[in-house]
């Protein structure tokens, strides 16, 4: 990670263009150095990922890598770099960005605790017609 190490730092000490939206109500980085800062970001993930001698590239979307697996080979990975507004919170999205997870983690259990209750319902059904039909013989 010394190339992203390298780059916060540059980014740290980097004289800021911005203007103010007073639709949004927020400042904004100048589009011109945005794509510059972007730039820099993707060159610096790049060359950590190369530093680690996987195949990586620039591609239109973003940063691409490829991720060797032993039963498929090639797994391709694109990452795009993408501005927020400055007011944005990483943390507080990143700790609504989990609770959703886990959110929906719990749904996805009981859903899958409901399908074995009604799949065993079913086969208990299925089990009393049965003995019904042989009792009615």
């Amino acid at each position: 990670m010394k190339h992203m190490k390298k780059f916060a730092e540059e980014l740290r000490t980097m004289e800021i263009k911005t203007t103010f939206s007073i639709k949004k109500k927020v400042a904004t980085i100048n589009q011109t150095q945005r794509n510059e800062i972007k730039k820099l970001f993707e060159n610096a993930l790049k060359n950590d990922f190369k530093d680690i001698n996987l195949v990586v590239g620039i591609t239109s979307e973003g940063v691409g890598v490829e991720f060797f697996n032993e039963e498929l080979g090639a797994i391709p990975i694109v990452s795009g770099g993408k501005f927020k507004n400055l007011n944005y919170d990483v943390i507080d999205e990143s700790e609504l960005f989990e609770k959703e997870q886990m959110k929906k983690q719990i749904e996805k259990e009981k859903r899958d605790k409901d399908k074995k209750f009604a799949y065993a319902e079913n086969e208990r059904i299925k089990e009393e017609r049965k003995k019904k039909v042989e009792e009615g013989k």
